[in-house]
């Protein structure tokens, strides 16, 4: 069984490495060293991204206009899957635009890495209902 304390550090390290990616301005270390091959990124509407190139489409835009905090939240550890509730913002790198999202990853290890399987975010802080609810 994996060693909870092992995958949280893990994970900690895989949004610390988001953060990276906005401040190199470099969309391909998301798709290439956060989420899985066949991973998904879904918000509401149609803003749904299936696999690495269409991640690394839609984070381009974003890591060159935006830097990145999140703060993740682990809250279910099993031999080959997570989950983890995180709050992440982003604020724009020459205004003062900023944007904050509730986040689940659900993170699963592939061989022996772990990769995120699937980010779904909405709009919001954790403990507050999002726009149109």
């Amino acid at each position: 069984m994996s060693d909870e304390n092992e995958v949280k550090k893990i994970i900690e390290e895989k949004h610390a490495l988001i953060a990276e990616a906005f401040r190199r301005e470099d969309a391909s270390i998301i798709a290439n060293q956060v989420f899985s091959e066949d991973g998904w990124c879904i918000g509401a509407a149609e803003n749904n991204f299936h696999g690495r190139a269409a991640i690394e489409k839609v984070f381009s835009s974003f890591v060159t206009a935006y830097n990145w905090t999140s703060s993740p939240n682990v809250t279910k550890v099993t031999d080959a899957m997570a989950w983890d509730l995180a709050e992440a913002s982003i604020r724009s790198k020459h205004e003062s635009d900023s944007h904050h999202f509730k986040l689940l990853f659900v993170w699963q290890k592939v061989g022996e890495t772990w990769r995120a399987g699937i980010q779904m975010y909405v709009d919001g802080k954790l403990g507050t209902q999002s726009q149109g609810s």
